[in-house]
């Protein structure tokens, strides 16, 4: 069969192109499932495939139904064996997200691996699609994705064009990390009015120093720890009364697990961060 782009889905059958435009074809919808990521999880259970996933990795804690399933590794390495043990009929991956070598060696061993891109906020919406007519749920997968887009727009609409603020976004702080070039959270904050201080750094979690970020001067600062907890570290940006950040009080925690995750949720990891950025204008 020619690969192509798109799905099709008539009668019991399902043929559904993966990112990289390979066709899948299944006589019925897949009923044993494997996510690889905690986001791919979150995105069938939102398709109402949660009681099909007979495995996943660590992680995986949303919605709290996914908490039960078995694991069988993290998103990095899995165990092959008890991955083949379990005979599953899909195995979702995250392509460039999941090891590549990792995802070819499943695909070596004959289980059917369908890759999912989410490098873009648009490319979360089309996994909605694909994974809703991977379950035969081809209408709930539609309604899904043109309703995250309908919220997208209307966020990026309300606040893209507002004053430009400068915002550093940090992940740790021995030493201090913040984002990689071109990756989601920074069109994130690009979308919601904010320039991304750092932008053209490479690699993943570049780190840069103290002295930078106090040149810099940014606005706002916005910091996703581990956890839900507000890191401690934030407020060592105190110590600086000047910063721009501090004197407005624009000291910020986000649940990573809303921005990080680049699924159903990250709309939500969004609204916080437009919202934060709006408040320092």
């Amino acid at each position: 069969m020619i690969c192509h782009s798109g799905y099709l889905q008539a009668a019991a059958t399902v043929e559904v192109a993966d990112d990289r435009g390979r066709i899948f074809t299944f006589q019925a919808p897949p009923q044993r499932i494997i996510t690889l990521t905690p986001h791919l999880t979150e995105l069938l259970y939102l398709m109402e495939g949660g009681d099909r996933l007979v495995a996943t990795v660590e992680f995986s804690n949303y919605p709290p139904a996914a908490q039960s399933v078995p694991r069988i590794g993290n998103y990095e390495r899995l165990d092959m064996e008890q991955l083949l043990a379990l005979k599953p009929d899909l195995v979702l991956g995250w392509d460039g997200g999941n090891p590549s070598a990792m995802l070819d060696r499943i695909e070596k061993l004959g289980l059917p691996l369908f890759r999912v891109v989410t490098a873009t906020l648009e490319d979360v919406a089309r996994g909605m699609r694909q994974v809703g007519a991977l379950l035969g749920h081809r209408g709930r997968g539609e309604a899904a994705s043109v309703r995250f887009l309908a919220e997208l727009q209307q966020l990026q609409g309300r606040y893209r064009e507002r004053r430009a603020v400068k915002v550093f976004y940090q992940l740790w702080h021995q030493p201090i990390m913040t984002l990689e070039s071109g990756g989601v959270i920074e069109d994130v904050i690009a979308r919601c009015g904010g320039e991304s201080l750092f932008s053209g750094l490479k690699g993943i979690a570049p780190t840069v120093s103290e002295e930078a970020v106090l040149a810099a001067a940014p606005e706002v600062i916005i910091a996703a720890g581990m956890g839900q907890k507000r890191p401690q570290w934030l407020d060592n940006w105190r110590r600086w009364q000047s910063l721009p950040a501090v004197q407005g009080e624009h000291l910020y925690s986000l649940d990573p697990d809303l921005i990080h995750r680049q699924g159903p949720r990250i709309l939500q990891g969004m609204r916080t961060i437009c919202e934060a950025i709006d408040r320092a204008r």
